[in-house]
């Protein structure tokens, strides 16, 4: 598995809040910022002014996953399964001290897609006793999360 790690697509247009968003499954691919460039825009003309940094982890891609599916016993739901458990280390382990680290910005907020939203989710818990910024907002799309999930 290769490093997480943060990076600044777009800088503040005068506000200290930072938005940091996370791809979902199959996007490790997503490295350059033209990747960005609709989730800029459809972010500035919403009105949002604030930092946006893109969080990359290791969410595999087609070509891996073709690989996967073409050996003989494995298939599309363990690839996904292992992509699962490597959004919840990420989640738990890695993004939270990357935000610390890299995210200038006083508040924070995250967006996140697929499994991008299990990051976010596992991100997220226990997040004001082990933070110094302040989680403004969570906007969690086509979550890869269970029903019964703890969402306090």
């Amino acid at each position: 598995m290769d490093k997480p790690w943060i990076e600044k697509v777009s800088p503040s247009l005068g506000i200290n809040e930072a938005l940091v968003f996370v791809n979902g499954y199959l996007t490790e691919n997503c490295t350059e910022p033209y990747h960005h460039n609709d989730l800029m825009e459809s972010l500035r003309q919403s009105g949002y002014k604030g930092a946006i940094y893109y969080l990359w982890w290791d969410s595999s891609n087609k070509q891996k996953l073709y690989g996967a599916i073409s050996q003989f016993g494995i298939g599309v739901l363990p690839h996904f399964e292992k992509h699962k458990k490597r959004a919840k280390r990420v989640g738990k382990f890695s993004f939270k001290n990357l935000i610390r680290l890299e995210v200038l910005e006083s508040e924070v907020s995250l967006i996140g897609h697929s499994l991008g939203a299990r990051v976010i989710y596992y991100c997220g818990i226990n997040w004001s006793s082990h933070h110094s910024r302040k989680l403004k907002s969570v906007f969690l799309l086509g979550g890869a999360i269970a029903r019964n999930a703890k969402w306090e």
